[in-house]
């Protein structure tokens, strides 16, 4: 008797398990399992630890079923959104594809039929021409370059000297190893001269999350305020996952705030945080260190250990001011009268480009953290005719957009050589470089979009030509 009331005891404790996309959930009626670990699979925000996690929390009843459908349908409306723009979404889903092979199995052919008929994704919609999944033209430093010159102009130098630490991470992030030989990025160059834009296109061709951090207001650790690794961990809660995170480029934005230099700081202050500061960011310089990241978009309260190696590491500033210290280095002297032409043999336009470590170093910064730069990059000051050359002949220009906007509203806008040359001396003038043109075609246009009128698509399109003295009196206006 009592044998037996051991075997129906063990009988009672068998639970009925079936596996869908890699994920074993018990068959205990209370949810549809292959629904569930479908949706677990497309949301782009669940890495598949989590997925685990919370299956297991389903079937402990710590979540209920509908909160854990109305958290995956806020997620899963994510990549509804993104469907229309397939490289955003088959970027995203060929990350999450990659990590769930590694951990649990990549789904079945079924589950994928399952996929398109109760979710509409097809396995096209969600990884693109897998034939094509592994096809980049752009396999080379020179390719790269060439392509991040289409949109971004009179930085020649510049770009081909960034193309070699791009075209290492984006290396080693395509074929998953750890380079040992890429270095972080220094790059110096004048508000509106394009640095955002050269970082943007190379991390495009990457195809990884930039993160962008403001160095005059972040706090070491220890310090009051937000620190390098909250900025970080945000972007879990924004979504990334953190197997992209991995691979990501971290950007010190304003580096040259960093060290106050040239500000007026009462008693130690400045130097102590400063100080500190550069101590916080030598941490991801060094071998197999790793970063400890809170997920405060889960219950559990997830923590991650995401290993600095893999990162690149680029700093940028227009560190105004540091051409006083090269002046002073170069023993050139401020002219006066008529003896303002320089005889010194420098370029005096641009002193930037003769920047050297003891120059940084009097700015402020730690010789141990300027030991670990591997390249520094220097971008030239745009001049009228460059700017006049961008607004004209890069892709995605402003000005490009204002026109594409008015043919679709049967508006040929057409401007004279003297208008845009007239805009791009403004910007000049301004001393925001390109940033400036922006805003003085926002305004020069302002009155043309305040009375526009919706045409019919079928009408002929109207020429519009804009003059010089159309923009010089509609800038003039307050």
């Amino acid at each position: 008797m009592e044998n037996k009331s051991n075997k129906t005891v063990r009988k009672q404790k068998v639970k009925k398990s079936q596996n869908y996309f890699g994920l074993e959930i018990e068959d205990n009626g209370k949810f549809d399992a292959l629904n569930v670990a479908a949706r677990l699979f497309l949301c782009p925000r669940i890495t598949p630890e989590h997925a685990i996690k919370m299956v297991d929390m389903l079937e402990k009843g710590l979540i209920t079923v509908d909160g854990f459908r109305e958290r995956t349908n806020e997620f899963i409306y994510e990549l509804v959104s993104l469907k229309n723009t397939p490289k955003g979404i088959t970027s995203i889903m060929r990350n999450k594809l990659e990590a769930w092979e590694k951990i649990l199995k990549a789904p079945t052919q079924e589950e994928y039929e399952y996929i398109e008929t109760f979710f509409t994704f097809s396995k096209e919609t969600l990884f693109g021409n897998e034939q094509k999944r592994d096809d980049n033209p752009l396999k080379s430093p020179i390719s790269m370059a060439t392509y991040v010159k289409q949109y971004v102009k009179g930085q020649d130098d510049a770009i081909d000297k960034l193309a070699v630490p791009f075209f290492l991470h984006h290396d080693s992030k395509s074929k998953n190893y750890t380079s040992r030989i890429k270095t972080p990025v220094l790059l110096m160059g004048p508000t509106g001269s394009g640095k955002s834009e050269m970082i943007r296109h190379f991390a495009k061709i990457c195809d990884c999350p930039v993160i962008r951090i403001n160095s005059s207001e972040i706090t070491p650790t220890g310090w009051r305020g937000v620190g390098i690794t909250d900025i970080i961990a945000r972007e879990l809660k924004n979504g990334t996952s953190i197997d992209d995170l991995k691979y990501a480029i971290i950007v010190f934005h304003e580096f040259d705030k960093i060290t106050h230099y040239n500000q007026n700081i009462v008693g130690t202050f400045g130097t102590d945080m400063d100080n500190d500061m550069m101590r916080d960011i030598m941490r991801f310089f060094e071998t197999d260190h790793s970063l400890h990241l809170e997920d405060s978009t889960h219950p559990t309260g997830d923590t991650y250990r995401l290993p600095v190696d893999n990162l690149l590491i680029v700093f940028d500033g227009a560190f105004s001011g540091m051409e006083n210290i090269i002046k002073k280095r170069l023993n050139l002297r401020q002219k006066v009268g008529f003896s303002q032409n320089s005889s010194s043999g420098y370029d005096e336009s641009n002193l930037l480009q003769y920047v050297k470590t003891e120059d940084l170093e009097e700015w402020g910064y730690m010789p141990e953290l300027l030991g670990r730069i591997g390249e520094t990059v220097v971008l030239n000051p745009l001049s009228t005719d460059v700017i006049y050359e961008i607004m004209i002949s890069a892709k995605e220009s402003v000005l490009q957009s204002h026109i594409e906007f008015w043919l679709k509203n049967n508006i040929d806008l057409q401007f004279d050589e003297k208008a845009l040359r007239y805009i791009a001396s403004e910007a000049y003038k301004s001393g925001l470089g390109f940033r400036n043109v922006k805003a003085l075609l926002a305004k020069a246009l302002k009155s043309m979009y305040f009375n526009m009128v919706q045409s019919s698509s079928t009408q002929e399109n109207t020429i519009v030509k804009i003059s010089e003295e159309y923009i010089k009196e509609h800038l003039r206006v307050r």
